[in-house]
């Protein structure tokens, strides 16, 4: 066989010339002389394409999970010592005073007749002719100095809606658990559906239907 580079003779069975190191083992062969593999299928075991890139990819996202998982768990036991050391949170005075006295039963009644202004039965509905109906609400305590307001609406009266008919503040005395207030109309009531509303240091705390028939 001839070198192709410097063309010296190399015996037909040689890898490389002896002369000039080239490599005779890639150059085309005699089909009827003697086989010999090529350097491409020498060696290691041919790769799969994509495989290498694919476990680098995986290899990778092991990596990146791993850091996320580790700073999770140190915000979440940062966020815990914070928790400890700044203590229980204690409400605002302002959240304190609404939620200490509150509206625990709340009812309408009509006058005892007596001319007094004092509550008699409860009832929830009431004839035209009940000039004056009374709104009893009940404290959860007594505490002096909470202010209250009663307001009486109208909730459906021949086509009028939500409209305010009286309102009426309060200031609870010493010991004074149950209060009352009352509108009185100078004629007959109009047929329909109302309302009283409480309110409790300026907000609302219970609603108590009644209807005139």
């Amino acid at each position: 066989m001839i070198c192709p580079n410097c063309k010296a003779d190399v015996d037909e069975d040689a890898l490389f010339c002896p002369h000039c190191a080239f490599n005779v083992a890639r150059q085309p062969r005699d089909p009827h002389g003697p086989h010999l593999p090529s350097l491409e299928s020498v060696g290691s075991p041919p790769t799969v394409p994509g495989k290498a890139s694919s476990e680098n990819r995986v290899g990778l996202y092991i990596v990146v999970g791993a850091i996320l998982l580790f700073g999770i768990i140190v915000a979440v036991v940062l966020t815990a010592l914070y928790l400890y050391r700044r203590g229980p949170t204690m409400p605002s005075p302002t959240s304190t005073s609404r939620l200490d006295i509150y509206v625990t039963e709340m009812h309408m009644a009509m006058d005892d007749g007596r001319g007094l202004g004092q509550p008699g039965d409860e009832t929830s509905t009431f004839t035209p002719s009940d000039r004056t109906i009374h709104c009893i609400a009940t404290l959860n305590k007594a505490k002096t100095g909470t202010k209250l307001k009663f307001a009486w609406r109208i909730v459906d009266v021949y086509g009028h809606k939500d409209e305010k008919i009286f309102e009426f503040d309060y200031t609870t005395k010493p010991s004074e658990k149950v209060v009352g207030g009352h509108v009185t109309y100078s004629v007959d009531w109009p047929k329909g559906r109302y309302k009283c509303e409480v309110y409790v240091e300026g907000n609302l705390d219970k609603t108590v239907e009644f209807t005139v028939e």
